[in-house]
């Protein structure tokens, strides 16, 4: 109920808040834009922002400032956090992006360009500009003293820290997008300056560019500078928030890099096999994509340093582990996706040179081999490299090679080769099949050899290096995996503890034999009293629900001196009804004691609950397919732009 009224409160008077905000900056610019000036529809909108936001937003400030005034649940809530840093950003964002196009609209009157070319802006004249630094300064300084107000009580919760963090980073990314993007327009006027001649270039380029870093520089170098403190901190070394940042802006500046260096590849290989025209030219054709990967590729040198000490971390291995394997398969995948094209279109191209004439060369097949050798030159060695490091790590013997092979990116990464592998040899021999019943039907295509040897070359590498490579390599980390795991069930023996009538002890051998045939099991009536030295020896010992609730005096001594295991399984007992598991078929909670067991043998914890739900697991593979989706709209983004 708490939750839900501050969440209420809090939202209501963010939103008030920008209300109040604009209705200010309107009603100022009535009195200063000439083009807005004072008609009435103008003021009129600008007043009706104000009567209808300040009230509510001061009622439900107060509100929200009663509440936190009750005691330190209110006041330091996760929700009062997240509205006094996202209010605070979302007054500080304003003054920065009015800042950045004052400073771009000077630097254009310098470069004697008009002021509709400002990357923002550009119909606004100076005045909305300071109007809206103003304002937004003003709410925002008043939002400062509040957060200082609450840090200067010790926080008894990471609410304050957790947010505070968030908040810094996501100002770092905004400074670092804004330095690149000032850097690749800056290359972009610099190396489309050769083609022009001199003054044949936009100077705007170079005004929006060097606009971007005087307000990006210094905005990233202050709030890195920040961050880089705060690490002496346990917390902040450590926390989730940085990892992540750190391991998506190396991902996304290394993908970032692949798609430009594959086009200047292209165009160096076009140059040398004749499509050289001039200097400029060419230095013009590779200014676009190195303009964007440039920028792209500082990022990645710079962070990657601070990536790969979170892959070593003393304090996280597992967690570190885990980025280090999304990291290096994620490269590995987009490696192999362009070598694959890669070699399709070499194939494609080598049977378009045994098919066509050779007067089309200039035309149609150059432009062909070079996007094939482009593509080849910058996936196969990315495929390699990253490939290199996680075979090396699943071909280590003991428990780091068993937890290589055995991980969920590994699984996943395999698994998908596999998909698209199968999905693609089918599809591809179904088109050879309609080609070759077309023709035997007496509706042959005109170029059907050079149909069917293409599709051919493509069902070779769907079913030889993304089917056939991978589900060798998923059939040996299962061999590795089951004889690993062999051997260490058999260093686990366990012992099962029954009386001499009854079909538990048949039903856990059969299941043990039929799960786990290596372990060592060793069944023991108690009527025959209690366990020799030997069966003493076990790891763990099983005993039924009646046993376990009525063991004779021989038998409870025996298990209170008895240093493993013991897994009591809840079975019928006179008199006794178990909390937990009583109704349940016993072949069910054998196999739950099985999973114990084998969780015991395997060096993992035992888990407390029987696994995720069907619906977890549903949102899982969409949360995948989801991030997919975005690296996929990135990646086209990132070729648009070079494009452009």
């Amino acid at each position: 109920m708490k939750t839900i009224r501050r969440l209420y409160t809090y939202l209501i008077t963010l939103i008030s808040l920008e209300v109040v905000i604009w209705g200010m900056i309107r009603l100022a610019r009535t009195f200063t834009n000439p083009s807005v000036g004072l008609d009435a529809s103008s003021l009129a909108g600008a007043l009706a922002l104000l009567l209808v936001g300040l009230p509510i937003f001061l009622l439900h400030w107060w509100m929200a400032q009663r509440q936190a005034a009750e005691g330190e649940e209110e006041r330091f809530s996760l929700i009062r956090a997240l509205f006094l840093y996202g209010a605070f950003l979302g007054t500080l964002v304003p003054v920065i992006q009015n800042a950045l196009v004052l400073i771009n609209r000077l630097l254009l009157s310098a470069f004697h360009q008009p002021p509709y070319r400002a990357i923002f802006g550009g119909e606004q004249i100076w005045s909305d500009n300071l109007i809206a630094i103003f304002m937004n300064a003003l709410i925002g300084a008043y939002i400062l003293y509040n957060l200082r107000k609450d840090w200067d009580t010790p926080p008894p919760n990471a609410n304050l820290a957790n947010i505070r963090r968030l908040a810094r980073y996501f100002l770092v990314v905004y400074g670092l997008g804004m330095l690149v993007g000032g850097v690749h327009e800056v290359i972009r006027y610099l190396f489309s300056f050769a083609k022009t001649i001199v003054g044949g270039t936009p100077p705007s380029w170079l005004a929006n560019g060097l606009a971007l870093l005087v307000i990006g520089i210094p905005l990233w170098y202050v709030i890195w500078r920040i961050v880089q403190r705060s690490l002496q901190h346990l917390p902040e070394r450590t926390s989730l928030t940085r990892q992540i940042i750190l391991f998506l802006l190396c991902l996304f500046s290394a993908v970032g890099i692949l798609v430009p260096l594959g086009m200047i590849v292209d165009v160096l290989l076009g140059a040398a096999l004749g499509d050289f025209q001039t200097l400029g030219t060419l230095l013009a054709d590779i200014g676009d994509p190195l303009a964007v990967g440039l920028p792209l590729l500082g990022v990645w040198f710079y962070y990657r340093g601070g990536l790969h000490q979170t892959f070593g971390a003393d304090e996280l291995p597992k967690r570190g582990a885990l980025f280090r394997k999304l990291y290096y398969y994620i490269l590995a995948a987009m490696g192999l996706i362009a070598t694959f094209l890669g070699l399709q279109m070499l194939f494609a191209f080598l049977i378009d040179l045994l098919m066509e004439s050779v007067s089309q060369w200039d035309v149609y097949l150059r432009e062909r081999l070079t996007a094939s050798l482009s593509s080849l030159a910058v996936g196969l060695p990315i495929w390699l490299l990253s490939w290199r490091k996680m075979a090396a790590d699943a071909a280590q013997e003991g428990e780091a090679g068993d937890r290589a092979r055995g991980s969920l990116v590994r699984k996943t990464y395999l698994y998908l080769a596999l998909f698209v592998g199968v999905i693609g040899a089918m599809v591809t021999a179904g088109y050879v099949s309609f080609l070759l019943f077309k023709a035997l039907l007496g509706d042959a295509e005109p170029n059907l050899l050079d149909e069917v040897l293409t599709a051919l070359s493509s069902l070779i590498l769907f079913g030889g290096l993304l089917l056939g490579y991978h589900l060798s390599l998923l059939r040996s980390d299962n061999k590795r995996a089951q004889q690993s795991l062999s051997d260490l069930h058999a260093q686990f023996p366990v012992l099962v503890l029954t009386a001499e009538e009854g079909a538990f002890a048949p039903q856990v051998a059969a299941a043990f034999q039929r799960e786990m045939p290596t372990l060592p099991l060793a069944v023991h009536a108690i009527e025959a009293g209690v366990p020799d030295e030997t069966m003493s020896q076990a790891r763990a010992v099983i005993l039924p629900g009646s046993i376990a609730a009525e063991p004779t005096e021989a038998i409870r001594v025996w298990l209170k001196n008895f240093s493993g295991l013991r897994l009591a399984i809840p079975t019928e007992a006179a008199s006794w009804h178990w909390v937990f598991g009583s109704g349940y078929p016993t072949s069910d909670l054998v196999k739950r004691t099985l999973k114990i067991v084998r969780e015991l043998a395997e060096g993992d914890e035992i888990s407390s609950r029987g696994g995720r739900s069907p619906f977890q697991n549903v949102l899982y593979v969409f949360g995948v397919l989801f991030g997919i989706q975005i690296l996929f709209v990135i990646v086209m983004s990132l070729i648009s732009l070079a494009m452009d």
